[in-house]
């Protein structure tokens, strides 16, 4: 049975999650879920409670691929999504940073985790792949008082698998376009945890 993997998102830089090159990708933090979203499955990234934003959607997702952290890193498919300072400026949010060589994890240059961040990122062993997505970034939308109940409070996630909620989020969705229509706010989320 599909599930619906929601969360806050307390840093909002394009970088997890990406939504650029015409698929939105989690490939860093939230390891819980990586270990375990399927394909059909949703992820739904929500504002902070503390700028008032709480109940809106930054992002929401439907999972149409998993792969591994360390099939992404190879994959030439995913080379797009590599960081680089060079190029347009989206591409130094590149969640593709991690790659498998001579038998040991490398990480790619990049503006967002440094070798701190390793051990955490790597243990969520997936990557999440969308083309299925709404990105509204900077204009986070609320969602409707019946699709209240899906939002996370707080650190961690939520995971629901109401058949009612799927219906519900995929109609209120209908009514947006899909793909990434906002920016992201290339900063920490007002009074989100450090």
């Amino acid at each position: 049975m599909p599930r619906i993997y929601a969360y806050v998102i307390t840093h909002d830089y394009g970088f997890a999650p990406n939504p650029y090159e015409g698929i939105c990708t989690l490939a860093t933090c939230k390891p819980q879920i990586r270990k375990r979203a399927m394909p059909g499955d949703w992820l739904v990234g929500s504002a902070s409670t503390t700028n008032g934003l709480g109940n809106s959607v930054v992002y929401a997702a439907k999972i149409d691929r998993v792969c591994t952290m360390e099939e992404y890193g190879c994959l030439p498919e995913f080379e797009r999504k590599r960081p680089s300072i060079a190029g347009m400026p989206h591409r130094r949010h590149g969640d593709n940073i991690y790659y498998f060589d001579d038998g040991n994890w490398q990480m790619r240059r990049n503006p967002h985790h440094s070798q701190l961040h390793r051990e955490h990122d790597l243990s969520g062993q997936n990557v999440l792949i969308a083309e299925t997505f709404w990105y509204f970034g900077t204009n986070p939308q609320p969602l409707p008082t019946e699709l209240l109940p899906i939002i996370k409070k707080g650190p961690g996630h939520k995971c629901t698998s109401d058949p009612q909620a799927f219906e519900l989020l995929e109609l209120w969705l209908g009514a947006f376009p899909q793909g990434m229509t906002g920016s992201p706010a290339e900063r920490k989320f007002q009074g989100a945890p450090a």
